[in-house]
């Protein structure tokens, strides 16, 4: 089954990723110079293939620096990023699901 909110399917084990673009301007208002100047390693996953047990459509993730490709915005719509799922560090807000909960 493949779970997408993109209109690009990505082929087991990639996902592909929303940049999350980091803000120079703090929750307090605080202007913060050249903050965005380090890409951000943070993204929305936006579509998985198949039932991967880590990530879901809309997790939070963080990846690696240099891994995946970037995808087209004109494509996507969006500034995405294709990586492999080995590629991802870390789900931000996690909520545990259990692999073997899964019906066959």
């Amino acid at each position: 089954m493949t779970t997408i909110k993109s209109n690009v399917i990505p082929v087991y084990p990639n996902v592909i990723l929303k940049r999350i673009v980091a803000s120079d301007v703090t929750s307090g208002g605080i202007i913060v110079p050249n903050a965005t100047d380090k890409e951000s390693l943070i993204g929305e996953v936006m579509a998985v293939y198949g039932d991967v047990c880590v990530v879901k459509v809309g997790d939070t993730v963080s990846y690696k620096r240099y891994a995946g490709d970037p995808l087209d915005k004109n494509v996507l719509g969006y500034d995405g990023i294709i990586l492999s799922e080995d590629d991802l560090t870390a789900v931000i807000d996690y909520e545990p699901v259990s692999c073997y909960d899964k019906e066959k």
